[in-house]
């Protein structure tokens, strides 16, 4: 599940309880003149299925966890959009 919440980037997981991570993300959201183009194609398309994050059952502890731990299970995404870089 993931909330965006502006000014704010952290990470917050209560795997022990209810087996799932809240990602939370924030910062300024802003976009350049030269990707209104872009910006409208990306609002055309359908959302995808969500996906699943696996973590290993045996890892109780957060900071145990390795790669091979976490498995991401049904992800699809739409092709890249590319946009000039703004400067």
């Amino acid at each position: 599940m993931c909330k965006i919440q502006n000014a704010q980037s952290s990470f917050y997981t209560n795997h022990q309880q209810r087996k799932h991570i809240v990602h939370k993300i924030g910062g300024i959201k802003h976009l350049y003149a030269n990707h209104f183009e872009q910006a409208q194609l990306q609002l055309t398309r359908e959302p995808m299925g969500l996906c699943q994050l696996k973590l290993n059952p045996e890892i109780t502890d957060l900071f145990d966890f390795q790669f091979e731990d976490i498995e991401i299970v049904g992800y699809e995404s739409h092709p890249a959009i590319k946009a000039p870089v703004a400067v």
